[in-house]
């Protein structure tokens, strides 16, 4: 067995990532989760793709703030699969000269499950009544929740044809009361936004948000967008109950139940999905 190039690097076989390209275009740098990553010059052509198998050589710098291995990525090798062996080739390297590694080797490798092909949701930020809404297939509304199926997919925000903004991930956060997020890289400060939602009022009229995530084939993301607004209102009415001295609870529970909930109902139904919306205005018909 040939001992690794250099005695204190680690081997990973794992997929190329989306990289980051800094706006002199020097420099690249490439993140695989969230205590590996590495900065590269820019070679004037780059031979590997988003996606593409990679072999990542890794050197241990630290601990994560969780305690656990942080790396830095020493060199990266883009990886074709032979018919009975890996055969690699230099794409990244640092100052430093890594050797390529060849005959048999120990390698590490990540595992995960086969999951759809990755589908596309396209919303363009728009202004109607003097609000700021996304617009999908004419469906306004102006929040846009992180759903359990979005899990795995990548959010991409365009402004005037460019790239302004990605997740690095969506993934599932937390311990108690844990919901999946859209997770964006802050790659100036090396830091993490964590959002569990986004509101249109947050954004400008032309902006394009392109959801990509392993939906079903018969997924109905505007009836997925009905019911959660349906609920979210009815979880708003249950906690006003609570509260003896919140007048406005006092005025939806006047009325019959009954007609609460079909009122909400027919509320469903709108072109216009406020989750905003303060509940006596939906309730009391007040705008």
């Amino acid at each position: 067995m040939q001992p690794k190039p250099q005695a204190e690097l680690e081997l990973l076989l794992w997929k190329f990532p989306q990289p980051e390209i800094s706006q002199d275009e020097q420099t690249i740098k490439v993140v695989v989760g969230e205590a590996i990553q590495g900065n590269f010059p820019l070679p004037p052509e780059l031979g590997i793709q988003k996606g593409d198998w990679a072999l990542f050589y890794l050197q241990k710098i630290g601990l994560t703030k969780y305690g656990g291995p942080k790396y830095q990525i020493k060199a990266i090798d883009k990886i074709i699969f032979g018919k009975s062996s890996l055969i690699a080739s230099r794409a990244l390297r640092d100052a430093e000269d890594v050797s390529l590694v060849k005959g048999e080797i120990s390698l590490t490798t990540l595992i995960e499950s086969a999951r759809l092909p990755l589908k596309k949701i396209k919303l363009f930020v728009v202004e109607k009544e003097g609000d700021k809404f996304f617009d999908y297939k004419g469906l306004l509304f102006d929040q846009l929740d992180c759903f359990r199926v979005f899990e795995g997919g990548i959010l991409t925000i365009i402004r005037k044809g460019e790239i302004l903004d990605q997740t690095s991930r969506i993934e599932l956060r937390g311990t108690h009361g844990a919901g999946v997020c859209f997770v964006f890289q802050d790659f100036a400060s090396e830091r993490e936004e964590v959002k569990a939602g986004l509101e249109a009022a947050d954004f400008q009229t032309g902006d394009v948000l392109v959801l990509e995530a392993p939906f079903k084939k018969d997924f109905d993301f505007k009836n997925k967008l009905r019911k959660h607004w349906l609920i979210s209102k009815l979880l708003r009415i249950r906690f006003r109950e609570r509260d003896e001295a919140d007048k406005t609870q006092k005025l939806i529970y006047g009325k019959d139940p009954e007609e609460v909930l079909q009122i909400l109902k027919d509320g469903q139904q709108s072109q216009f999905l406020r989750f905003r919306q303060n509940i006596k205005d939906l309730i009391l018909g007040v705008r």
